[in-house]
């Protein structure tokens, strides 16, 4: 297995601070966008709709961008920068053991692809905001379906990225539970999305509901990015917590691991002991004085021993033979 982090087990605890600047980018991100989306939803409600027999009836964002640039195009900067920052603290809080630490080679790749193509998402999403699609109709979409290829592109890497994360965290749920929403999410989006292209041009009111939907469900997707994050707030209980157990100091051995025990004393057909270690050998100098009560193993038996005395020319009447009495 290919590791990135350090085995040491003596790395000094980190400041809480770290922790929340790290799950702010995220944060920033997903009220920026959540909130906008709800702004712009609430003008369009309170100014009559906006509904003429050629408008969509819910309105197309794009639309809402059009005629608020004063609100749309600084919302979709700071969700955008953010965004992709996001990706980048997720990336560095790996590589530095804040988080789970990275497992295989692999991970690094998709980390960092996720942040490049985050930022081109980002990039894509800052230009539609000022090429609006009242003056730039046919530049408008183009930045807008290239945003949605690079985002779902981004948010794919990543999600690939905690799946392979799962196979060295089994007992983490809660990058289990991140991996199986974000899949969800985006299996959901996507569909949405095909939905809001081919319905574009004949049922526009159908393809702005579905570009609302895709719109929330990204929303959704970047607050699953502080719940990435979210470990680094736990810096205290962090190497005994059961769902991080592995990657509490940027260790590759569990805080929590304990060295098995050693096996008993295996009785051999003799009658003797044979133990793990000689550590374990109890003193049996008075049961056995020819054993070593110093030095375990070692014993103290005699090289020479005295040889059994041997008799020859045996006499064998002078053997006398007892006869037991017969019973009649």
């Amino acid at each position: 297995m290919d590791n990135d982090y350090t085995t040491s087990t003596t790395t000094s605890r980190r400041p809480r601070f770290w922790g929340f600047f790290f799950i702010l980018f995220p944060l920033v991100s997903f009220l920026m966008w959540t909130i906008g989306l709800i702004v712009l939803l609430g003008l369009w409600s309170t100014q009559d709709k906006w509904h003429t027999p050629s408008e969509p009836d819910p309105v197309y964002l794009s639309d809402m961008g059009a005629y608020t640039k004063g609100f749309f195009i600084p919302m979709c900067v700071i969700t955008g920068v953010f965004y992709f920052l996001t990706f980048i603290m997720i990336r560095l809080a790996r590589q530095w053991g804040w988080i789970y630490p990275t497992g295989r080679k692999v991970e690094t790749y998709l980390g960092w692809f996720a942040a490049l193509t985050g930022a081109a998402a980002a990039s894509c999403l800052i230009s539609l905001s000022i090429r609006d699609d009242v003056h730039h109709d046919n530049v408008h979409w183009k930045f807008t379906a290239a945003f949605v290829v690079l985002a779902f592109v981004s948010a794919a890497s990543n999600i690939f990225e905690w799946l392979s994360a799962t196979r060295y965290y089994p007992q983490s749920s809660l990058l289990r539970v991140s991996f199986i929403f974000k899949f969800v999410i985006i299996v959901v989006g996507i569909i949405c999305a095909i939905a809001f292209g081919g319905l574009h041009h004949n049922y526009r009111g159908r393809s702005a509901r579905f570009e609302w939907v895709v719109c929330f469900l990204w929303s959704i997707y970047i607050c699953l990015l502080c719940l990435d994050l979210a470990p680094a707030l736990f810096y205290d209980s962090l190497a005994s917590a059961p769902d991080l157990e592995k990657g509490a100091y940027a260790t590759s051995v569990p805080e929590s691991y304990v060295a098995p025990m050693e096996p008993p004393a295996a009785v051999l057909p003799d009658g003797e002991e044979r133990y793990a270690t000689p550590d374990l050998v109890p003193d049996t100098t008075a049961q056995y004085p020819y054993a070593s009560a110093t030095e375990p193993g070692v014993s103290n038996i005699p090289e020479t021993r005295p040889e059994r005395p041997v008799v020859y020319n045996m006499d064998v009447s002078q053997t006398t033979t007892t006869t037991r009495p017969v019973l009649a």
